[in-house]
C-alpha cells in the first residue's frame, strides 16, 4: 500500500477521534455520543474505507485539499457513526454512499505528492 494512504488513514483516524471528543465534550453540540468503537476497530473501519478512496487524493499536492478531504471523511464517518450502529465493523450503507459519491467528484489537480509529504501533524 502507498505510504501516503496509510498515512490518510492515521489522519482521519485522529481526526475522527479529535471530532468525537469535541462533540462530547460540547454541550451545544447537536449530537452527545463519544466513539463506541475500540481504537482498533476504528482503525479497521477507517482502512476499509480507505481503501475504496481514490488514489487520485494520494496525489493532491495542494495541501488544503488533502486537509479538507480528511476532515470531510471524517466528520462523515462521526456523523454517520453516531446516527448509525456501526459495531458490527459493517460501516453504514449511507456512509458507503457518501465515499461512492467522493470518488465520482474527487478531482486531482496536476500537481503530484511525494513520498516525503506527511500531512498527520499538518491537520
Amino acid at each position: 500500500m502507498h505510504p501516503v494512504k496509510l498515512e490518510l488513514i492515521n489522519s482521519v483516524l485522529n481526526e475522527t477521534k479529535f471530532l468525537c471528543n469535541m462533540e462530547h465534550k460540547d454541550l451545544n453540540a447537536s449530537t452527545q455520543a463519544v466513539l463506541r468503537l475500540t481504537d482498533e476497530q476504528l482503525y479497521e473501519l477507517i482502512y476499509k474505507i480507505m481503501l475504496s478512496v481514490p488514489d487520485k487524493l494520494i496525489y493532491l499536492s495542494d495541501k488544503n485539499k488533502v486537509n479538507y478531504y480528511v476532515k470531510l471523511i471524517a466528520s462523515e464517518f462521526v456523523l454517520f457513526q453516531v446516527n448509525e450502529d456501526v459495531m458490527d465493523l459493517d460501516y453504514p450503507v449511507c456512509f458507503s454512499n457518501f465515499i461512492v459519491e467522493l470518488n465520482g467528484t474527487l478531482v486531482s489537480d496536476r500537481g503530484t505528492r511525494t513520498n516525503k509529504t506527511t500531512i498527520g501533524n499538518k491537520i
